[in-house]
């Protein structure tokens, strides 16, 4: 199979990389805008081909698919000329910039029999497959709630805010983990260094009594990725920062009222953990790599599709418009 890669800025070399190294790509085309970028990015690999402009890509008939890396604000006219040209497509997150463009794209898609992907990367961690095989599996019981703080230092975007660049992860990760969708969102955030808000805060509110707090910020001296995922029977702890014990599942250390004794006016703390769940430590991105090649070679639709991506791209529309009006309640469309 033949792969053209569009963008090699910020996260195209990854992307390069990994179909470079997958067993059924026997052949790479890149594009990028700015040529000295691109041929950096690309010394390294003397088999790959550059060429002037993406058109020659699209008008390729050798080519099977294509990878769009470039700014979001591009993602729409980019794939969907890929699409009308029978190219399957996998595009860097988040799918497009509007709910519109994204609708537009899975139609397009469905029409010329592609596959349309996106890369919401933190889905294929294998420590948060791991954690949905526990909830899944009823281990924690019921969620009622998900906190998740992400943060990193000092990489403030002039082109979006940080919920676009940051929260996605989290949204990603919220709906691969529970079958609920959020019926409502309402967020906060502010913008020191830009127009864009820097700093922000997400609730996602859900039919059943359960909720999901999201904090995300670019103004952190540390980077931070953790999530806690609180069940009626357990509680599992991640920390994407640690090199060992990314996961732990902690026992119950709550009761309610009515299970307490008239001695016993304070909840109990147990810390009694399980030895961190064992998983296999596999490159994420090289996941979504395989997804995608696989979703073609087999006809089947990637985790990660269209679908799951415009989901994603309502969400975060809704987010914005919560944050203009400084926290409002804003209902999600049924989707």
């Amino acid at each position: 199979m033949k792969v053209a890669i569009i963008g090699v800025g910020h996260w195209g070399p990854h992307l390069l990389r990994n179909f470079f190294n997958h067993q059924s790509v026997d052949g790479i085309y890149c594009y990028d805008i700015n040529k000295e970028q691109m041929d950096a990015a690309c010394k390294k690999y003397t088999e790959v081909k550059t060429v002037t402009h993406y058109d020659d890509i699209l008008n390729n008939p050798s080519v099977s698919a294509v990878v769009v890396a470039t700014p979001v604000t591009t993602h729409f006219e980019i794939a969907q000329q890929a699409l009308q040209h029978g190219k399957h497509v996998l595009i860097e997150k988040p799918l497009t910039s509007t709910p519109d463009h994204g609708t537009k794209l899975i139609n397009t898609a469905r029409e010329n029999n592609c596959v349309l992907m996106v890369d919401h990367i933190s889905v294929y961690n294998s420590a948060i497959r791991k954690i949905k095989e526990i909830i899944d599996a009823g281990e924690i019981g019921n969620v009622m709630y998900i906190t998740t703080v992400r943060t990193s230092q000092g990489l403030v975007q002039s082109d979006t805010n940080v919920v676009w660049d940051l929260a996605i992860h989290d949204l990603a990760i919220v709906d691969y983990l529970l079958p609920a969708r959020p019926k409502a969102v309402s967020a906060t955030g502010t913008g020191h260094f830009s127009k864009h808000e820097d700093i922000a805060s997400v609730t996602l509110f859900f039919d059943t009594t359960c909720i999901a707090h999201l904090r995300v910020t670019w103004l952190s001296p540390i980077k931070v990725r953790h999530i806690i995922i609180g069940g009626t029977k357990k509680t599992i702890i991640f920390d994407d920062t640690e090199t060992t014990a990314k996961i732990k599942v902690y026992n119950k250390n709550f009761e309610s009222p009515s299970q307490k004794t008239a001695l016993d006016s304070h909840p109990h703390t147990q810390l009694n953990v399980y030895d961190s769940p064992q998983y296999d430590i596999t490159e994420p991105l090289a996941l979504v790599t395989d997804e995608f090649i696989q979703s073609i070679e087999h006809g089947r639709t990637p985790l990660t599709n269209g679908e799951v991506g415009l989901k994603i791209v309502k969400i975060l529309t809704a987010v914005d418009k919560s944050m203009k009006k400084r926290g409002a309640t804003i209902k999600l469309m049924d989707r």
